[in-house]
């Protein structure tokens, strides 16, 4: 008898201690953090003015790129498309540190177009992606450039000095790399991209300006060769004639992304003469180069219209 009890008062215990640990307190804080937020994205729907942006802005659980856009005031509409922005921002960050997430490599160039500052064990990540090879691993790169990373920019520079050496010389044709073998079109990628970052960054030292030039010359008419036109026209460091001359005069017929480079380099340094040439390609069958020359219609256009109306 006396054994049966006991058993029974160990079964019983060890149920009792099952319970207990499937009851188990959740965590205050976790509490905290879910009270909380319900809270402020009731208060981001229910009430006006400062209160409803600082609320959507403390919690990054809120949708914010869908903020609605209520305020009448102009100070308080200005804010509400602070926080529209400040939502966009972070899910590209997001989605640019997570190379299995839909939506990476845009967000990679994004990062790198609006020059966004990424912490140090953020850009620890990005040179993962690069160091695994992963696909991005170029964009991740431009981005790293952008953040001053001093490594990054010394890699930028190695592609372009492998551009300029001759090896990828009148090896493809300017609107594909498609038909290259894998590694010929990989080499193609990386000088493309590299000329891309050399013509967005800030500063070009000289033997960047060499190698660009190497590349604009020895390969007249193909995508490496117009995408170092174009860097070197956002840095000034080109002529117009010398554009439309590879546009026009190369080899090959020089079309999709190659053509495009060359048009948009030409809004960096074209004028008013420049116009008849865009014009013709704005009105073209081809909507990507239509779209091309358009942009650069504007900038040559808004470049000139302030002088216009001085005199």
């Amino acid at each position: 008898m006396e054994k049966m009890k006991h058993q029974y008062f160990l079964a019983f215990g060890a149920g009792a201690m099952l319970l207990a640990a499937g009851c188990k307190t959740e965590d205050p804080l976790i509490v905290q953090v879910r009270e909380t937020s319900t809270l402020l994205e009731k208060r981001v729907s229910s009430t006006e003015g400062n209160r409803r942006i600082m609320a959507a802005e403390a919690d990054p659980e809120i949708n914010r790129t869908d903020f609605p856009l209520v305020e009448k005031t102009p100070s308080g509409h200005v804010r509400e498309l602070r926080v529209r922005i400040g939502g966009g921002v972070s899910e590209i960050r997001r989605l640019a540190l997570d190379p299995q997430a839909s939506g990476h490599l845009q967000a990679l160039e994004s990062s790198a177009r609006l020059k966004l500052h990424y912490s140090v064990r953020e850009r620890q990540i990005l040179w993962s992606i690069i160091h695994a090879g992963l696909h991005g691993k170029n964009e991740a790169l431009w981005l790293l450039t952008v953040n001053g990373d001093p490594e990054a920019e010394k890699m930028i520079d190695a592609a372009l000095k492998r551009g300029a050496s001759g090896e990828l010389d009148q090896l493809f044709r300017a609107d594909s790399t498609t038909a290259l073998p894998p590694s010929i079109a990989e080499q193609v990628t990386e000088v493309v991209f590299a000329a891309r970052t050399a013509g967005e960054l800030e500063n070009i030292p000289p033997e960047r300006v060499d190698n660009l030039k190497k590349i604009a010359s020895n390969q007249r008419g193909t995508l490496c060769g117009a995408a170092a036109h174009w860097a070197l026209a956002r840095h000034q460091l080109t002529t117009p004639s010398e554009i439309c001359r590879a546009l026009l005069d190369s080899p090959n017929e020089v079309t999709g992304d190659a053509a495009a480079y060359y048009l948009l380099a030409l809004g960096e340094v074209g004028g008013e003469s420049d116009l008849p040439l865009l014009n013709e390609y704005l009105k073209g069958k081809d909507e990507d180069l239509s779209t091309a020359a358009g942009c650069s219609i504007l900038k040559i256009c808004r470049t000139l219209l302030p002088f216009r109306e001085r005199e």
